[in-house]
């Protein structure tokens, strides 16, 4: 005999698509620009590894090197997708990782810019500008007064 206290997985489903339906309504627009330009950065970092990986074909270098920035930069896209996705659930910590990340990046790429390790390219130089833009631009958004409202408040996920 089937249990009539039992909730159908349709139904389960239907509450869990409610909640998430009225969270995303709740969460502010500058929350979701900057989910964007986190989904921006990762696509900006493929991309950079992508010139590494080509400029690896013009010349010759440590290959070492070569593979360290190629993890490195997948590493950094999966962190800005990852992070992306909690920042657009309310989880407060998300913000902070966000945080210290976009500082990181705005950090290594300044510093890259100071003291080059080796001659940038007009490539490396056209990447540098949307990676300060997309750190600052982040920085900024989740730290305003809607997103730090939308952070305090208990988000559906615990």
């Amino acid at each position: 005999m089937k249990d009539d206290r039992a909730v159908s997985s349709d139904g389960v489903d239907a509450i869990v698509a409610q909640t998430r339906a009225e969270w995303a309504r709740r969460r502010p627009a500058q929350v979701r620009w900057a989910q964007w330009l986190m989904y921006a950065g990762a696509a900006l970092a493929v991309v950079r590894q992508v010139t590494i990986w080509a400029g690896a074909e013009r010349g010759p270098g440590d290959p070492s090197l070569l593979v360290g920035a190629l993890l490195w930069g997948g590493v950094v896209a999966a962190l800005w997708l990852v992070l992306a996705g909690c920042v657009g659930a309310g989880m407060s910590w998300a913000r902070w990782v966000v945080s210290v990340l976009a500082v990181f990046t705005l950090v290594t790429t300044l510093s890259w810019l100071i003291w080059p390790v080796v001659a940038p390219t007009a490539t490396d130089l056209l990447l540098t500008v949307p990676e300060i833009l997309i750190s600052v631009g982040v920085l900024v958004l989740m730290w305003v007064r809607p997103a730090r409202d939308f952070f305090r408040t208990e988000s559906p996920t615990g």
